[in-house]
């Protein structure tokens, strides 16, 4: 046999053991970088979660954007506007004294112009006709044609406002493919001035190059003509939530980096791109060449202004003077918007200007190689501290410190996120919370429940079931002491159980007490008595403790007539096996009494004490005097509530006490009075009023109705006797018991 010390240490091991796994597994998978997929979608959600904690933040005051919102498509047409509109735009920008523009347009495509189509047409039909000679006149109608065509040429004209203005950043973009196009049959031959401004980094790590990219670049005029020209890609993550941002990819063999860095750089006066991927102060890249957005909030978070009041002067040019301006839509329609953490249509020229704002501040959401590291770390202290706590303390006490380690572990995470930028690991911490939490319960419940169940099920064959459950949940009630309380005690006893004792052998008597005890008391319990204790063939029980009980009184008379029935059902039984017919005594009281742990300090027993207690033990005894089964105190009668039929056999004082108390005998459920305890009751009464005679006649018609009954008998004896001899035996009608 495993003691239960040894199993309760092995389980608590087995806990320690499932524990520790659980926190170097998830400590490794952060290590690794290894994903489960519901996880990181979790911890994305969380993400957010702390964005909208955090709340909105104020952006620098160095960007702001020129919107193509409903407003200015109202006014100039839809969209796409002739490029003479963006034309106009830069020329007004550039006469505000702004720092960049950055046009988040993708203007890869000719503009569509009838007019420009028709000159050329005329100006190609003019020279292949042979029209053109030395005349003056020949000479200054190409020359008008030529004019017509120049001003006809959007395209061109926005090439020269892009060159006048000299810091203009164009949009571009890279198509990446897992595999090529139809019909492709290797990289275009691009040129560097069609990727205008390539860097050389030399001390960057190698970021990712897909396999197949295409890049999609502004027309090569715009090219020439512009400072820098930077790609716009945004790749959102698998729930549409753009929470990161490529600002620099590798292209055959150089750097490429992207709108928003080229406009930091030229609102910096810096000479090269370079410089924000070294030093101090570089762009904080995870090993893709992804930086995590540090959004400031929801959609408009910066100023927005209408192109069309741009246009018109309505703006005035020294609210747009020293920004960074970013060109794009915002309207419905026009596409490019996005979802962030703050809002669920956030447009994708903001999204831009989020970026360029975090390089120029430097408020990147970050979470630095060594941070991994960190967030292992904290999964072990977690588990070293959690563990040791929980499997100690109180259940309840246990899930408070847990809830608190919680709370305490998503605050400091939260500050993390709010003072420092940091992005650290928020679900497997709370996971590893849960499952600690949660392996220790079950273990403990497993264990200490089993425990408790060897304990139960071991003191139950010496204990009162209810008090062994109340040992087991309320250990700190095992001390002395009692409570003065309002109880209902039952004494029952085998009537002439020496010499039975005598006449078995010992294997049979201990087989016929078990039977007889057994019996008994399955129904005490049955109806929430609580055994106090068996004294040899006797069983005392009490009723409305340790539990309280208000109907404590009608449960001990239901379990004395369950008791009597019983024994007719046992007599049976030991007929048939030879074995004595035995009769019992019941004995019920109801009254003040002291209940509580009684003993030494180091050995006590449940149970209690009081005169009511003594009054319970002379009851019994009389059942013997009057030769009925169950006798009761009339203040257990007055408790049933006329739930049961009851008959009053007289008013004594028994030994050991002063007062007299009447006392009945139990006869069965509530039902029709008998015509035997009718005869009885005139008999009682004459009896009291020492009329001996027309007593004694009355007992005799109680006898005839009922030849069996003993108390009739009894009070006509007793009515002769003191016919014959009146002694101090009777007083007042009171009749003095003169033993126990």
């Amino acid at each position: 046999m495993v003691f239960p010390a040894l199993k309760k240490t092995r389980i608590h091991i087995a806990a320690l053991v499932i524990s520790v796994c659980l926190s170097l597994a998830l400590a490794a998978l952060t290590v690794t970088d290894i994903k489960i997929p519901l996880a990181s979608y979790i911890e994305l959600k969380t993400q957010d979660l702390r964005f909208r904690i955090r709340g909105p933040e104020k952006p620098l005051d160095d960007i702001v954007i020129a919107a193509i919102d409903e407003k200015s498509l109202e006014a100039v047409g839809r969209w796409p506007w002739p490029r003479l509109v963006l034309a106009s735009l830069l020329s007004v920008l550039d006469q505000t004294d702004v720092r960049a523009v950055g046009i988040d347009l993708l203007l890869t495509e000719p503009e569509t112009n009838p007019e420009l189509e028709r000159v050329a047409g005329l100006i190609a039909a003019y020279e292949q006709l042979g029209l053109l000679d030395d005349t003056p006149v020949s000479q200054a109608f190409y020359e008008e044609m030529l004019e017509t065509a120049q001003s006809a040429d959007n395209d061109g004209l926005l090439a020269q406002m892009i060159r006048e203005n000299g810091k203009t950043v164009l949009a571009m973009a890279f198509h990446t493919s897992s595999r090529p196009p139809d019909g492709f049959d290797g990289l275009p031959d691009m040129s560097a001035t069609e990727l205008k401004n390539p860097e050389r980094i030399e001390d960057l790590e190698r970021v990712a190059e897909d396999a197949f990219i295409i890049p999609l670049s502004p027309l090569p005029a715009f090219i020439e003509s512009a400072h820098s020209v930077g790609f716009v890609n945004v790749e959102p993550d698998l729930d549409g939530c753009v929470r990161k941002g490529r600002v620099i990819r590798e292209y055959r063999n150089s750097y490429h980096v992207s709108l928003p860095v080229r406009m930091a750089q030229l609102h910096l006066s810096k000479k090269s791109a370079a410089d924000f991927f070294a030093g101090a102060g570089r762009i904080p890249l995870d090993e893709n060449g992804y930086v995590r957005i540090g959004y400031y909030g929801p959609g408009n978070t910066f100023p927005f202004y209408s192109i069309i009041d741009i246009l018109t002067g309505q703006i005035p040019p020294e609210t747009l003077a020293g920004k960074s301006v970013f060109i794009g839509g915002a309207a419905t329609g026009l596409g490019d918007h996005w979802v962030n953490p703050y809002d669920e249509l956030f447009w994708g020229v903001e999204l831009q200007a989020t970026v360029a704002d975090n390089i120029l501040s430097g408020r990147f959401m970050r979470r630095p190689p060594y941070l991994k590291y960190v967030d292992a770390m904290i999964l072990l202290f977690i588990a070293a501290v959690l563990f040791p706590v929980t499997s100690k303390a109180e259940p309840l006490n246990a899930a408070l410190f847990s809830a608190g380690l919680t709370g305490l572990f998503v605050f400091a995470n939260q500050m993390a996120f709010n003072e420092l930028r940091l992005m650290m690991l928020w679900v497997y911490p709370v996971l590893e919370i849960v499952l600690i939490s949660a392996v220790v319960f079950v273990f403990r419940y497993a264990g200490e429940g089993r425990e408790k169940r060897i304990l139960k099920n071991a003191f139950q064959r010496y204990l009162n079931p209810a008090m062994v459950d109340r040992i087991v949940n309320n250990p700190e009630k095992l001390i002395l002491g009692g409570e003065y309380k309002e109880l209902t005690v039952l004494f029952s006893d085998i009537r002439g159980f020496t010499h039975i004792s005598e006449e078995l052998d010992p294997k049979t008597l201990v087989h016929f007490m078990n039977t007889y005890l057994t019996a008994m008391t399955d129904i005490l319990l049955k109806n929430g008595g609580t055994l106090d204790k068996y004294i040899g063939d006797a069983v005392m029980a009490l009723f409305g403790a340790p539990e309280n009980q208000t109907d404590h009184a009608v449960r001990a008379c239901t379990t004395a007539l369950e008791m009597i029935d019983a024994l007719k059902n046992l007599r049976i039984e030991w007929r048939a096996e030879g074995l004595p017919e035995v009769q019992i005594g019941v004995g019920v009281n109801t009254g003040d009494m002291i209940v509580g742990n009684v003993g030494s300090l180091k050995r006590f027993n449940y149970t209690v004490m009081g005169d009511h207690v003594n009054l319970t033990s002379r009851l019994e005894g009389l059942t013997k005097q009057y030769g009925v089964d169950i006798i009761v105190s009339e203040t257990t009668r007055e408790q049933t509530g006329g739930r049961f039929l009851f008959r009053e056999l007289d008013f004594v004082r028994v030994k050991g006490k002063m007062k007299p108390v009447r006392i009945f005998e139990l006869l069965s459920f509530s039902g029709p009075v008998p015509e035997f305890v009718t005869h009885f009751e005139a008999g009682l009464s004459a009896y009291r009023s020492e009329e001996w005679d027309p007593a004694a006649a009355c007992f005799e018609k109680a006898l005839t109705a009922a030849p069996d009954d003993k108390p009739s008998a009894y009070f006509i004896e007793r009515c002769a006797a003191l016919k014959q001899d009146k002694t101090d035996s009777f007083k007042d009608g009171v009749f003095v018991m003169p033993k126990k």
